[in-house]
């Protein structure tokens, strides 16, 4: 049973029990029951989720008073030293069965959470099974990831440090190109379980990005499964790391036509890319205008647009101007930027004056041309 189970004890403080809690069954940081009880090398026993939350807290630089050391004795102590304290949890519940008549329910046995090195052995099976061409087998992989994944939040953080997004993105490059009709179905149900394991581990790091970019294929079987949502939501809360890899990994999907239709279908879009200009970094600037230049350009000379409805490229082109596009592109002209992106951004405004001419938007006024006149 998971530690996180409902007991009366997570519903109700020890300090509110009418009995007095034996100090040795007390965190030392919370002060309160232990309910999964860890030790480690300098000897001191405290709840993992005190002493686990101490140490991240160390390591993002949180509080001044944290660091990787024993809160008791100043030892150096890392979060991979944790073992469980089986004996004393095995104490500290029949002590909890013996006083369940004055309101204490037995704790239940916690599970073990994923180490570095088991994270290590499953990524090693995906990416054995990818090399190996053995979609069954990487499927199996792939839904232990996804499973571990769900497990809790510390389980998510071993895998994605261990690599998890590489590993999965490398995977979806080795079968994407599947030709046969056997090998394709296989592939369609790997991709499904790997989007599903992929959106857990986000976000995406280069790695992974260019895993994914550097095939067409897994570019566009990415695409066609919903990536583009998912990447698009990481963009509305996430902090300026997450938000430039799901740039690059929203760029690079954007590459394929299936990607450019979800995103033109994708109500969200349009709006988050314009919103996030200037708003994280000039790197995360350069990528939502060329994302936006593949959403809203026409990339087939031969035919009035690409596979699907002509009008919803139009109407991203639309959109953008509604949502304040044409004044953030022009700004970004005006105050410089790299060639590959002036050029790009350029193209935009060319486009979106077109379908101002056209009576497609009223939400350019005469000083924004006026601003284009000395551009050009």
């Amino acid at each position: 049973m998971s530690s996180s189970s409902p007991s009366l004890l997570s519903r109700r403080s020890t300090s509110e029990l009418d009995l007095p809690v034996p100090p040795e069954f007390r965190c030392p940081i919370s002060l309160e029951l232990m309910r999964d009880p860890v030790v480690g090398p300098t000897g001191i026993t405290y709840d993992r989720a005190g002493i686990e939350a101490w140490l991240l807290a160390a390591g993002a630089g949180k509080t001044a008073a944290a660091s990787s050391t024993c809160p008791v004795t100043k030892g150096d102590l890392r979060a991979d030293d944790l073992v469980p304290n089986h004996a004393l949890r095995r104490v500290i519940q029949a002590w909890c069965v013996a006083n369940r008549c004055r309101g204490v329910e037995r704790i239940p046995t916690p599970r073990v959470p994923v180490t570095p090195a088991q994270a290590g052995e499953v990524l090693g099976e995906v990416e054995a099974a990818a090399r190996a061409g053995d979609a069954a087998r990487c499927v199996a992989a792939v839904r232990e990831v996804g499973r571990l994944a769900r497990e809790s939040d510390r389980d998510r953080r071993c895998l994605a440090s261990a690599g998890a997004a590489r590993a999965l993105a490398a995977a979806v490059a080795s079968f994407a190109a599947a030709s046969d009709s056997a090998s394709a179905s296989a592939s369609s149900v790997l991709l499904d379980d790997v989007l599903a394991a992929l959106v857990l581990v986000m976000p995406l790091d280069e790695e992974a990005i260019v895993a994914i970019g550097s095939s067409a294929a897994s570019v566009a079987l990415l695409a066609n499964a919903g990536l583009v949502p998912s990447l698009v939501e990481l963009l509305i809360d996430g902090d300026r790391s997450t938000a430039e890899k799901a740039l690059a990994a929203l760029d690079a999907t954007l590459a394929s036509e299936a990607g450019r239709a979800r995103a033109r279908a994708d109500a969200l879009a349009v709006p988050v890319l314009v919103k996030k200009m200037f708003r994280v970094s000039d790197t995360a600037t350069e990528l939502v205008v060329s994302a936006l230049h593949r959403i809203c350009k026409k990339w087939h000379d031969g035919d009035d647009d690409e596979v699907g409805s002509p009008a919803a490229r139009r109407s991203a082109v639309v959109e953008a101007v509604q949502v304040g596009a044409f004044q953030k592109v022009m700004m970004l002209l005006q105050v410089g930027c790299r060639d590959a992106t002036k050029e790009k951004a350029t193209e935009l405004l060319k486009l979106m004056i077109k379908y101002e001419t056209r009576g497609g938007a009223h939400c350019i006024d005469a000083m924004d041309f006026r601003g284009l006149k000395r551009v050009s």
